[in-house]
């Protein structure tokens, strides 16, 4: 199953990179994230923590951050307004990998904790 999976999610890496590249230059609000999660741009190093929160967006990283700040955290979100809040209070952020980069990005963690209806069959995989 989880071949298959992972199979699927190159396929469709592959079918969409080029427009998915395009748009990162097309669009300012994409210019960032787009290219971080799927080419990896600026985004090769992840930082060891023991909880890893995984949120979307600014407002789901906005209602972690008590948590956040209460452990050995890093957090992982897909939107450049996430990402730039969540530098504000931890050290540890990134942008999500896409599925197909996980098992070669993602560092083990204690605790795996993905907020609201992220559901990332990899990443929960990887975990």
């Amino acid at each position: 199953m989880i071949f298959f999976y992972y199979f699927l999610t190159w396929t469709a890496f592959l079918f969409c990179a080029v427009f998915i590249l395009l748009l990162s230059f097309l669009k300012s609000k994409y210019k960032t994230s787009l290219k971080s999660r799927f080419f990896l741009y600026k985004n090769l190093h992840q930082e060891k923590a023991d909880v890893h929160f995984h949120a979307c967006s600014y407002g789901e990283v906005r209602s972690i951050k008590t948590l956040v700040l209460k452990f050995d955290s890093r957090i992982t979100t897909i939107t450049q307004t996430g990402f730039e809040y969540a530098k504000e209070f931890c050290k540890k952020v990134n942008y999500l990998a896409f599925e197909n980069f996980l098992p070669f990005w993602f560092k083990p963690c204690k605790v795996l904790v993905i907020f609201e209806a992220e559901y990332w069959l990899m990443l929960v995989f990887m975990a």
